[in-house]
């Protein structure tokens, strides 16, 4: 929780252990009780810790456009694009007007593009990559 700075989940998170200790310890039960209840509060966290990374970003004004899986990065890349771009009004095939028509890509009235530099496919990944990307 500290690494993804999620201030309030952690102090919830401490305020709890807090309190089932409290209760636990004030209750005279045995210590494997003691245990066992903070071995199920522990993996209730893990479960949900991605849910409460997403409810501090939502907090935060971020907005989750989508989810996919996939095998690799660059799968879940292409289907996430699959599914977002024709969603966007501003790049959506069917907004979309051939050269010369009024709207239309033309390069007649203007200078050249600038010739193209680099590579047509980006180079793959060397290290580990969330697979959330959290940009604005």
């Amino acid at each position: 929780m500290l690494a993804k700075q999620l201030w309030l989940p952690f102090i919830g998170y401490i305020l709890s252990v807090t309190l089932l200790i409290a209760v636990l310890a004030a209750t005279g039960v045995d210590n494997r009780w003691l245990l066992y209840g903070l071995l199920a509060f522990h993996l209730l966290i893990g479960f949900e810790a991605d849910s409460l990374e997403r409810w501090a970003l939502d907090r935060k004004g971020w907005r989750l456009i989508s989810s996919v899986s996939g095998a690799t990065f660059e799968d879940c890349e292409r289907r996430f694009f699959e599914n977002w771009l024709p969603a966007v009004p501003a790049v959506a095939t069917g907004n979309l007007r051939p050269p010369g028509t009024p709207g239309g890509l033309s390069y007649t009235t203007g200078a050249a593009p600038p010739p193209y530099r680099g590579e047509v496919i980006p180079p793959r990944r060397t290290t580990w990559k969330s697979s959330f990307s959290w940009r604005k």
